[in-house]
């Protein structure tokens, strides 16, 4: 990620997985006879009285439903549906040990017979709960004002909202439709841009590729030092061309290949923000020389601004929407060896003269 967010443990968003911890340390002493009331031998006092308004009659009814069929379940199967949960819930471990078997939690690893209890207890703690109890907005709000930069750490090329527009999405790094035990522990919850979130990461699996286990980490604990290069590309004939790019990502490991396949960086960028945007930063540069008073320029006068530029862009990523990106395509065009591209470049720079 390109930078961390700060990890709010004491905000009451916590609170509604804590409580369910808790009722699974309880449901060891359950029996076919047992029944879920009174609530306060499952939950803490200030979430037996929320599950006990009116208005969560909706959510009492997920509960008994998850609690009717465990009560039946064998022991052993009732072992299991517990340590699974246990198991879902250290998610730094799961997202960058190789070693642990994301398999072992996924909610097909249930019994059979409390699956769907399980994915409509958790999609509803989520969609419902986590916003009422656990005041996922003012998470929301907490986490954003804290933040140097409202772009997305995930991409670099979308912004997180403000809080007074709307409440960002919030993603599972462990996706709820195959980790719904996990599914409302804040440390595998994380706001995310839209379209890294739902169009690009989406359902995608972070722990594995294909059979292989993989490393994710969370922008809540790790950030990266991400540059990307445009080495190897071929430029366009005309500056106002579109180009063929060959993208590098570095540090060239296990967490940025993973990171380029989850949110579809490579893609994303040539064909959202190059192709777009190469020829409009191009212009704009023009556009700042020219009310600059710095036009007509030399090469080399030129190549130093770009270089400049461009180490203000890479040093700071997320200062500015996609200069990850255009910080990329100005060192690009420094160290470019084409002559008569750096001529058409320089051409076209001359050319609001």
């Amino acid at each position: 990620m390109l930078y961390k967010f700060p990890k709010l443990i004491t905000h009451q968003s916590y609170r509604l997985n804590r409580n369910l911890v808790y009722f699974f340390s309880k449901l060891r002493g359950v029996n076919q006879h047992s029944t879920l009331n009174p609530l306060s031998n499952y939950f803490d006092a200030e979430f037996s009285h929320f599950l006990g308004l009116n208005k969560q009659q909706t959510l009492r009814t997920h509960f008994t439903t998850f609690f009717d069929e465990f009560k039946i379940l064998d022991p052993n199967e009732k072992n299991l549906v517990i340590q699974i949960f246990t198991d879902s819930q250290k998610i730094g471990n799961i997202l960058t040990n190789t070693h642990f078997n994301g398999n072992s939690i996924k909610t097909d690893s249930l019994p059979a017979s409390i699956r769907d209890a399980t994915r409509a207890l958790f999609n509803y703690l989520f969609s419902n709960t986590l916003n009422s109890f656990g005041k996922l907005k003012d998470h929301y709000k907490t986490v954003f004002n804290s933040l140097q930069s409202n772009i997305c750490p995930f991409c670099g090329i979308e912004f997180l909202n403000d809080p007074s527009i709307i409440r960002q999405d919030y993603d599972h790094m462990l996706m709820i439709s195959s980790y719904a035990l996990s599914g409302v522990n804040m440390d595998n919850l994380i706001p995310t841009g839209v379209e890294c979130n739902r169009i690009n990461k989406h359902n995608v699996d972070v722990l594995y590729n294909g059979a292989v286990r993989t490393v994710f980490n969370s922008a809540y604990t790790q950030s990266f030092d991400i540059r990307i290069s445009l080495h190897g590309s071929t430029p366009p004939s005309r500056p106002t061309d579109i180009g063929n790019w060959h993208i590098t990502i570095t540090p060239t490991n296990s967490f940025t290949s993973e990171w380029e396949r989850v949110y579809n960086i490579k893609n994303r960028y040539t064909n959202n923000v190059l192709k777009k945007f190469y020829s409009g930063w191009l212009k704009e540069l023009r556009e700042y020389l020219f009310i600059s008073d710095r036009l007509p320029i030399n090469e080399q006068n030129l190549l130093n601004e770009l270089t400049a530029s461009s180490l203000v862009m890479k040093e700071n990523p997320t200062l500015s929407l996609s200069n990850i990106v255009k910080g990329a395509v100005y060192e690009f065009l420094a160290n470019n060896n084409d002559p008569a591209y750096r001529t058409a470049v320089l051409s076209y720079i001359n050319s609001r003269t």
